[in-house]
Parts: C-alpha cells; sequence; structure tokens
C-alpha cells in the first residue's frame, strides 16, 4: 500500500509536467498545444514570479474593515470608525503643492497604534500615531486614497474607505 502511493504520486508529479508544444498553419494561425505533430516546436515556459500571500483579507472599495485585537489587551477600546474625512471621494484638487489627508477615527486614535496612507495602493511616507497627513500631491491624474490602522506589532486593525480624487494641475504651454 505504501509503495502504492508513492508510485501514484510520482506518476501525477510527470503528468502535471506536461510538453507544450507551437504549431503555425498555412494560414499563419498559431496553436499551442500539449499533443506534439510533426511540424511542432517545443516551447520552454520561464518560471513563474511568484508572491507569498498576505494574511490581510482584500476589501471592496469603499468598506470599512475591522479586526478585534482587544483580547490581547483588555486596556484598548475596539474602534468603531475609521474613515477618510478630507478629502472627500470624487474631489478634484487643483494647482496645489500639498495633499492635505484627514482621517476620523473614533474613539481616538490610541497609545502605539499607527495609520499608514495609500496613494494608488502604495504606501505615501511612514505608518505614524497622527490623523492629519500632508502629503506630496501626485501627479496630474485620478488616484485612490485609502488608509490602514495598524496596532503596535503592525497588526491590522481596521481599512478605510478608499476614495477617489483628481489631481488638476495649471500648465503652461510654450
Amino acid at each position: 500500500m505504501k509503495y502504492t502511493f508513492i508510485l501514484l504520486t510520482l506518476l501525477f508529479t510527470l503528468t502535471a509536467h506536461a510538453e507544450i508544444y507551437k504549431t503555425v498553419d498555412a494560414n499563419g494561425n498559431v496553436t499551442y498545444t500539449d499533443k506534439p505533430s510533426d511540424n511542432a516546436i517545443p516551447v520552454t515556459i520561464p518560471k513563474t514570479n511568484t508572491v507569498p500571500s498576505t494574511s490581510a483579507p482584500t476589501t471592496p472599495a469603499n468598506q470599512t474593515t475591522t479586526t478585534d485585537t482587544t483580547m490581547n489587551d483588555p486596556t484598548k477600546k475596539p474602534y468603531t470608525k475609521f474613515e477618510i474625512s478630507s478629502p472627500v471621494d470624487q474631489e478634484s484638487i487643483q494647482n496645489q503643492p500639498i495633499l492635505n489627508v484627514k482621517l476620523a477615527v473614533s474613539p481616538n486614535l490610541q497609545d502605539n497604534d499607527v495609520i499608514q496612507i495609500y496613494v494608488d495602493g502604495g504606501p505615501a511616507g511612514n505608518a505614524l500615531h497622527q490623523t492629519s497627513f500632508a502629503l506630496t500631491i501626485p501627479n496630474r491624474g485620478t488616484h485612490i486614497l485609502s488608509a490602514t490602522l495598524f496596532d503596535k506589532d503592525m497588526k491590522l486593525l481596521m481599512r478605510s474607505n478608499s476614495i477617489t480624487i483628481y489631481v488638476h494641475q495649471a500648465h503652461l504651454g510654450n
């Protein structure tokens, strides 16, 4: 029984790694298949990029999520509100050198908790223990802002709503 399992495992791995062939017909149509033919050329597929998953769940836009960490620290109050209050969703920002982002947090931001602002999915600066941020204005165009609230161990507590802003900058042509 033990050897049967090993044999089946080896056969499965052999079939899972099948060759891929490319064929081109008289009309120039390209076909990829796992069955070789007379004019088939074996295709070498490069190793794919992989990224380990994160433990943070994904959240649909405009939805706030929370993780209860009060069980580890009974003195902490659970957050009931965490959202971007300024700028507002769909706001146009014109000719400003600084993007001021303010968050509404209830109860107030607690000791050792930090907020990370994201512009277009990437972090904007460092996570800080404050609810107002002055960021360098992004290039003109459409941008998505969001924020994440972390505890002192950078464990996710809450995610804010996502908002869309439109940055307009004056352009002096030649």
